[in-house]
């Protein structure tokens, strides 16, 4: 049959996921009563069905190219899919609470989350320079409403603003880029696109390099590399909790998993040019990232500037244009994301003067009010600033193993001399939490039993994966063997 089970099957998630909003759509407009509650349930289970459906699509089709080169349906997809729709689950969690208390427009933000979610999900399997702006769009436009969603605070409302804007421009030298792609090569299809570059070799147009100059400027946005990083510690502050913590996290991979579809694989004629400019680009990040971290006092700031460090390690690994390095980038955006959720979570269930922590002071008392929370922070922040034997620590080595092979010793020496700068600003966040005696403030726990067992459970992991951490590599390393 034309359009039967098996033609939609390769999008069987997306098209639940999209079901889903419609249904939660019309929870948010015609239940009143608890509506909030019927909203977030709504959610959950559109995550959870969309989730499950990912294993029954991937038990009925087979791997490749879908819907004339528009998605590529692979193990990268799939697993990335996964990994999105599951923290995506976790936020939900872990910032019911705080969205509950806003009152205004708290539907909404669950309604703007799942949208994203769909861009990032098409993001994932994009075989087509349409499908890649696409899903850019659609994972983005809905995260510039969520900053802005709380209109009576007039920092969310500045902080959304330039999001957007900023976010337009970076759309548009994107676009500009696949324009040029599109002149030199006459297609939008990633594959058709490396064939032409392949036999085309000592033809190739001096827009070429203009383009892959564009592209990647669209990408560092964002991923927020210096020097497109300047949006990320204003909307980090300005945003709410929660939506700090999305941003912070599921958009990354997304855009990782992009990234190596279009440079490692369309472009991968041209490594030479995207490798050097990779390379300046997560240099510059791990230096500014770094530095202006250390002097920082607010928390979201502070994790902004950490943020753009990270995005600079994990660079590194694609800059080698190396499937080991590929492997490695992968592994440390995993990492990088499951300590995050673990740090905001932390955040979302605390009380401080009644208020939700903004600064690091903020975080005093809290050894006395939950050890298990302070232990769980002190294993996230060992986990980013790369102590053994939490994971962390093997993701950076990775990272700095494959930049050793690859004989760039002096970038390498730089990354590390870097991480043990950045440790400081971690450290000094541990410092408060353990040692600062200020009886002035309180730290209050305000989370039930299943957001603490599932921080708990967020935390072990950190562990576990650096205790195992060769099997996670190993599944990066398959994930990204086709490329």
């Amino acid at each position: 049959m034309l359009f039967g089970l098996e033609y939609f099957a390769p999008i069987l998630p997306e098209m639940i996921l999209l079901f889903g909003i419609f249904v939660t759509i019309l929870v948010r407009l015609l239940v009143d009563k608890c509506s909030y509650e019927k909203v977030y349930l709504s959610s959950q289970i559109t995550l959870a069905i969309s989730f499950m459906s990912l294993f029954f699509t991937a038990n009925i089709i087979y791997y490749g190219s879908v819907y004339s080169d528009l998605l590529e349906i692979d193990a990268l997809s799939f697993f990335v899919k996964g990994l999105l729709i599951f923290g995506m689950g976790i936020i939900f969690c872990y910032g019911k609470s705080y969205v509950k208390e806003l009152k205004n427009n708290n539907g909404d933000y669950y309604l703007l989350a799942l949208l994203s979610l769909l861009g990032m999900m098409i993001l994932s399997s994009a075989a087509n320079l349409l499908m890649v702006y696409l899903g850019i769009e659609v994972m983005s436009l809905p995260i510039y409403a969520m900053v802005a969603l709380w209109r009576d605070d007039s920092i969310c409302v500045e902080a959304g603003l330039k999001y957007f804007i900023t976010g337009a421009l970076a759309s548009c030298l994107l676009l500009y880029g696949f324009s040029l792609l599109y002149g030199v090569t006459a297609s939008l299809s990633l594959a058709e696109i490396k064939v032409f570059l392949l036999t085309h070799a000592q033809n190739h147009s001096f827009l070429l390099p203009l383009a892959i100059v564009f592209i990647t400027a669209g990408f560092a946005f964002k991923l927020g590399l210096v020097p497109l990083h300047m949006w990320a510690p204003d909307v980090y502050e300005g945003s709410a909790l929660p939506v700090t913590m999305l941003i912070a996290t599921l958009p990354k991979i997304a855009t990782l998993t992009v990234t190596l579809r279009v440079f490692v694989f369309a472009l991968a004629t041209e490594h030479i040019l995207w490798s050097k400019i990779f390379l300046l680009l997560a240099i510059s990040s791990i230096i500014i990232g770094n530095l202006v971290a250390l002097r920082q006092t607010n928390l979201k700031r502070l994790l902004a500037y950490s943020s753009i460090a990270h995005m600079g390690y994990m660079l590194l690994g694609v800059a080698t244009a190396d499937s080991y390095g590929y492997s490695a980038s992968l592994f440390y955006i995993i990492v990088y994301i499951i300590a995050n959720l673990a740090i905001f979570g932390v955040m979302l269930s605390m009380h401080n003067k009644k208020c939700y922590p903004s600064n690091i002071d903020d975080l005093s008392g809290l050894n006395k009010a939950s050890p298990l929370f302070s232990l769980l922070l002190l294993v996230t922040l060992f986990s980013m600033a790369g102590v053994p034997p939490i994971v962390g620590f093997m993701a950076k080595m990775w990272v700095f193993d494959i930049l050793i092979h690859q004989h760039m010793i002096s970038v390498a020496v730089l990354a590390v001399l870097f991480t043990l700068l950045g440790a400081y600003y971690y450290i000094r966040v541990i410092k408060t939490i353990y040692f600062n005696d200020d009886s002035s403030i309180t730290a209050t726990i305000i989370c039930s039993m299943p957001c603490k067992a599932l921080l708990c459970t967020n935390g072990s992991v950190l562990l576990l994966f650096g205790l195992f951490p060769s099997q996670i590599f190993n599944l990066c390393s398959y994930l990204t063997i086709g490329l």
